[in-house]
């Protein structure tokens, strides 16, 4: 019984192992080295901070994308994608890759149509996102968005959160519910 437990031990490590050697050469395929993905733990790698989360942005007005650039000599050139969409409750998630600046200078900003991409179809309003920052060739991630941010149509808005639709609220003393909301562009 011991043995068997050992060998069930060595097996799992085994499958570690190989996983682990399969991700290593994937990246070196793609030129890719492991330092890239070690280089946030050492303070080299871009750090996205802006939009981070809970950001409106209003589509089609210019916002500036923000980052530490980290080691720019390491790192002269970065790209920026929209890598999750999500609908507007923050639910429902799906990957989207789409590439917003590709092999842009490692400056700490860029002036962003908000909506347009590089390549491919531009992302939809009324719809939450998260962006990443990464390596030019855009096969390593540095950075996320902490929370998601919302491409909006329109500068000023509002959103009712609860009720949705479809509950049931008693009338009567006792019986209190909370109506919720979230707004964007009041002053």
């Amino acid at each position: 019984m011991l043995l068997a437990r050992r060998g069930g031990a060595i097996a799992k490590k085994m499958s570690r192992i190989k996983k682990v050697v399969s991700l290593s050469a994937l990246l070196l395929v793609f030129g890719v080295g492991i330092s890239a993905l070690s280089a946030d733990a050492q303070g080299e790698a871009p750090i996205l901070l802006s939009p981070n989360g809970g950001e409106y942005w209003t589509k089609g007005t210019p916002q500036t994308i923000k980052w530490n650039v980290g080691d720019s000599s390491k790192y002269a050139n970065v790209t920026l994608w929209a890598r999750e969409q999500c609908d507007f409750e923050g639910t429902n998630c799906t990957q989207v890759n789409s590439p917003i600046a590709m092999n842009t200078p490692n400056d700490g900003e860029f002036l962003w149509d908000i909506g347009t991409v590089a390549l491919g179809e531009n992302l939809k309003a009324d719809k939450k996102y998260k962006l990443s920052i990464g390596v030019a060739g855009g096969v390593v991630d540095f950075d996320k968005s902490d929370g998601l941010f919302s491409i909006v149509d329109t500068s000023t808005g509002y959103r009712v959160i609860s009720p949705n639709g479809g509950e049931t609220w008693k009338i009567g003393f006792g019986n209190t519910k909370t109506i919720s909301w979230e707004m964007w562009g009041f002053i």
